[in-house]
């Protein structure tokens, strides 16, 4: 009996694993649920953003100069400059 069992599940496993007939409804199920989320396939999708800035001041010899900076990129975009 123990032996008929053994070479029941080694039966079942390989026919499981090797795309028999139970193996057929994940892989409808699988190509649903992909459809449905669209993950078929990397898709790389980019998102236009604008540049975040800010102007700093600053009082140099009398006189007011300003510089912009991009938060977006992390560098001063123009050189000091009168107010």
């Amino acid at each position: 009996m123990r032996r008929v069992l053994t070479g029941f599940s080694i039966f079942a496993l390989t026919v499981v694993f090797l795309g028999g007939g139970f193996s057929s409804a994940g892989e409808v199920y699988a190509a649903e649920i992909n459809s449905k989320l669209n993950i078929s396939g990397y898709e790389e999708t980019s998102v236009a953003r604008a540049e975040e800035t800010v102007w700093y001041y600053r009082l140099q010899n009398g006189v007011t100069e300003k510089r912009l900076w991009s938060i977006t990129r992390r560098v001063w975009l123009t050189d000091w400059m009168p107010a």
